[in-house]
This record gives C-alpha cells, structure tokens and sequence, in this order.
C-alpha cells in the first residue's frame, strides 16, 4: 500500500483487512523491509481509529521480532514513543507522558529492544524502575511517584531531578553522572562519593556533604550546606546561593569555583590558587588583594571591592556593577568588564584586548584605546562617543 491509502481502500475493503488472522499480520511484520513498513503503515493509520491501531500494532510486533528500531522511525511514529538515531548511529528513545505510557515502556524495556538512552521524563504516574537499570542513560526527571532507585546503580547518567519522592540513593554510587535537582527528601549522600559529576541543586535538606570530597564535579546550587572544609579535592565546586557558608579556606585548590551569592563571605585570601572564581554578589567582600594569581575572576556585584591594584595580570576580570574608580593597574589584563562602573580615567588601558566600558556615564575621553580589539561603549556619555577610536 503507498502514502495515499486514504483514497485507494474502499470502505468495504477495511473489514476485510482488519479481520486478518494475527499470524497474517506477524508474517508481514517478519518479512516486510522495516522502513518501507514503518512509512506505510503511518499512513495507513491515519485512514480511521481501527487502523491507527492496526497500523502501531503490526509496528511495533516488526521493532520487536527484528530487535531494533529502523532508521527512519521520527518523532511521534509510535504514539507515546519517539525515537532516532544519532550520528554515531546509537539509539535514544523517549516516552511521552500519557495514558498508554506504560505499555510504551514495557515494550522499550523488551530485551530484544536495543535501547541505548531512555527518555522518561514527566512520566508522573511511573511507580517502578526495576527494570530499567541496563540502560546507558536514564531520564526520570519529573516521575513523582518513583521512589524506589535501586535497582539503577548500574546507569551511566541518570536524572532524576524533580522526582520528589525520592530519599534512599545509597544504590547510586557507582553512577558516573547523576543529577538529583529538586529533590527535596534527598538529605543522606554519603554513598555518593564516588560519582564523577553530581548535581544536588536545590536539595534544600542537604546539610552533610564530607563525603563528597572525591568527586570531580560537583553542583549544590542554593544547598543549606555551610561546612566545605571537605570538598577541596573537587575539581569543579558550584556553590552558588549556598548563602550560610562563610570559611572558604579549604578551597584553595580547587580548579574552578563558583561562590556567587553567597553573602556571608569575607575572606578570600585561600583561594588565590583557583584558576577560575566566581565571586559575583558576595556583598560583603572587600578585600581581593590575593587573587592576582586567578586567571578569569568575576566580581560583579561587589560593590565593596574598591581597590583592584593586585589584580593587574588577572587574564579575564569582570568588575561590571561595581564601585571601583581607580583602573591604572589593570594594564596587563586581556579581557575586561567595567560597565556600570564609575570610572573616569581609562587612558591606561591602551593595552587591554577586549573592553567594556558600557553604561560608564561619567566617561569623557576614550581616545587612548585605539589600540583596543574590542570596546563597547554603548549607554556612554556622548562626549565618548564622539571621541571613540576610529
């Protein structure tokens, strides 16, 4: 049958071919070429209901006894199932939430399906995962009603954000990426120390994080963690909005880390190892006299910071938003933000690479940075603008 079955099956002709003994319609399925069934039998469901699932059906009895999904599958050819290949030619899937989700799932979980990554995300009435800890990569994200995880410690990368009635994830340790966002009733993680790359953002009853010391990322965004004395063996730590935290000092060594928003900070002097540093809105810093060292440093909001003479040979410096004036240091930096700033004089930064001066309305004269890649002068008193490198 082609595409335009619509118009070529008379009406009488449909009872004749849906009263097809199943054993017809599994020699079809057996020995018809995947993709060109795949094609015509989605055009042959759309002629009324009864060959909707006439048509899904002979599709999926084909998935199945042949143990892979054709090529030519797209989006919404199975109902609730959507499924391709990548590139590299491994096959994803995902269930779309609705009423037949269950049975789109027992069918991926077939083991002659083969099935490298799972999208389940929203599935909310989803209760048990017991069956699908051999995928690759697992997305549960938004399943409220799973709580039983256990039996996935042997996922890949699992997600599952937002699964509200999780708590027990002592199973998971041997995860290599597990992202647990949102999950309120998750407070016990020390199983987990062995994950490489973690994400426990907004897990608002995590307190305890000392045995998280070994892994290799690590993400607790807006955590009511205050106690990091254990975590500077991490190689990338994003602390960001952990607003109870005020020693840093451990934290010397990590690699890259992100401390924007917490407000209670003061002293930064560890930290002149890190080579990436997010300080933004740390509102009571002050004093950055050793971060000279850091190679990209971000200072946004820190409106105390006045002084910036140590940090002449920071590689990107970002001071956008602050109250600092005197600029006559920073020669040596190549990549520098001073937008909403009150800066006056900028007539030393001839030498900068790139350059943001925007929203900097006290400026007048900018005519020393021809020599600038880059400079953005937008929001500038006109006066600049009208002196602006040409």
């Amino acid at each position: 049958m082609s595409g335009s079955i619509r118009s070529a099956v008379a009406p009488w002709y449909k009872p004749l071919l849906l009263g097809f003994p199943i054993e017809i319609w599994l020699m079809i399925a057996l020995f018809s070429d995947a993709d060109t069934l795949i094609r015509t039998l989605m055009s042959m469901s759309r002629v009324c209901r009864a060959f909707y699932h006439v048509a899904h059906t002979i599709a999926k009895m084909n998935c199945i006894m042949r143990g892979s999904i054709p090529h030519s599958v797209t989006p919404g050819d199975f109902g609730n199932i959507e499924a391709c290949y990548d590139a590299w030619g491994v096959q994803r899937a995902r269930v779309r939430s609705g009423p037949n989700a269950d049975m789109a799932i027992r069918w991926l979980t077939n083991a002659s399906v083969n099935i490298h990554s799972l999208d389940l995300r929203g599935c909310s009435r989803l209760v048990d995962v017991s069956a699908l800890g051999h995928f690759h990569s697992l997305n549960l994200s938004g399943c409220h009603s799973v709580v039983d995880v256990s039996a996935l410690g042997g996922v890949h990368s699992l997600n599952l954000s937002h699964c509200y009635s999780v708590d027990d994830v002592s199973a998971l340790g041997n995860v290599h990426t597990l992202k647990l966002i949102g999950c309120p009733q998750v407070k016990r993680v020390s199983a987990l120390g062995g994950v490489h790359t973690l994400d426990l953002s907004d897990c608002r009853l995590l307190v305890d994080v000392s045995a998280l010391g070994g892994v290799h990322t690590l993400i607790l965004i807006r955590c009511n963690v205050f106690d990091v004395s254990a975590l500077g063996g991490v190689h990338s730590l994003n602390l960001s909005g952990c607003s109870k935290i005020v020693d840093v000092s451990a934290l010397g060594c990590v690699h890259s880390l992100n401390l924007s928003g917490c407000s209670k900070i003061v002293d930064v002097s560890a930290l002149g190892g890190v080579r990436t540093l997010n300080l933004s809105d740390c509102r009571r810093l002050a004093d950055v006299s050793a971060l000279g060292g850091v190679h990209e440093l971000n200072l946004m909001y820190c409106r105390r910071v006045v002084d910036v003479s140590a940090l002449g040979r920071v590689h990107s410096l970002d001071l956008s938003c602050t109250n600092v004036v005197n600029v006559s240091s920073l020669v040596g930096v190549h990549t520098l933000n001073l937008s909403c700033t009150k800066v006056v004089d900028v007539s030393a930064l001839g030498g900068v690479c790139s350059l943001n001066l925007s929203y900097c309305c006290d400026l007048v004269d900018v005519s020393a940075l021809d020599r600038v890649r880059e400079l953005k002068l937008s929001g500038c008193n006109p006066l600049a603008q009208r002196e602006r490198p040409r």
